[in-house]
């Protein structure tokens, strides 16, 4: 498996507010999407340190053995950060992607997304957004509504957590993106593939995207972290 993880700070941003997190499993790879909000005053990098340590301590091979499992994992995981963290927003994508299988599965909230890439990306998983406030198919049109910034689901310290499952098949020519909102929304579709292959791309908001390929009947990982905000981790023989 192949994976290129990729985060930029925005040129309206103080901060890159984006966190990426990889955990390379014996079974295949669990990767994170975290986008905390700009009007957020979580502190990310508290945040981020304990986030990775819970899921370095709570996550195994058979915690991601079918997505109702790991959710139940993930939870607790949500529960222990409420308690030390008091307020904060953030979308949140989390996607499991197997060696073993052409099944791809995770939990979102908020407005980052995953898609499938050959010719062109397809974006599959839901989005919760002002713009669609009935949970209803995001089309392109929508990205200029100013509602479109507002979450109508997210991970929020002060609220229960509440992921809305995406599950789907690839076929073994196909590749996997997850990005955030600064990456879908604000590009067009050319300056998505030219960020994927590794051109420079400007973005007022902050921007990331995590590159998933050759991952069927793959036997290990190959990653290439291209930014501070990104992070990976080896669970493999953990059990």
């Amino acid at each position: 498996m192949d994976i290129d993880c990729y985060s930029q700070q925005g040129s309206a941003r103080e901060t890159n507010r984006d966190f990426v997190g990889l955990f390379e499993l014996d079974c295949g790879v669990l990767v994170y999407l975290l986008d905390v909000s700009t009007s957020s005053s979580l502190n990310c990098a508290s945040f981020v340190e304990q986030l990775n340590g819970l899921i370095l301590e709570r996550v195994t091979n058979e915690s991601v053995a079918e997505p109702s499992l790991f959710l139940e994992v993930f939870q607790q995981v949500i529960i222990e950060l409420q308690q030390s963290f008091k307020s904060g927003v953030a979308s949140l994508i989390t996607c499991f992607v197997s060696y073993e299988s052409d099944n791809v599965w995770g939990y979102t909230v908020g407005d980052s997304r995953i898609g499938t890439v050959r010719d062109e990306i397809i974006w599959l998983s839901p989005v919760h957004t002002g713009a669609n406030p009935f949970g209803e198919s995001f089309i392109d049109s929508m990205k200029l509504l100013p509602e479109r910034h507002i979450l109508t689901r997210s991970l929020n310290m002060r609220k229960k957590y509440n992921p809305e499952l995406f599950q789907f098949n690839i076929a073994k020519e196909q590749s996997l993106v997850v990005a955030s909102d600064g990456f879908w929304a604000e590009l067009t579709s050319e300056l998505q593939l030219s960020l994927l292959a590794k051109q420079q791309v400007q973005t007022e908001d902050d921007s990331s995207v995590i590159a998933i390929k050759d991952f069927i009947g793959a036997a290990n990982l190959n990653c290439t972290v291209l930014s501070g905000n990104c992070n990976y981790f080896n669970l493999t023989n953990k059990g």
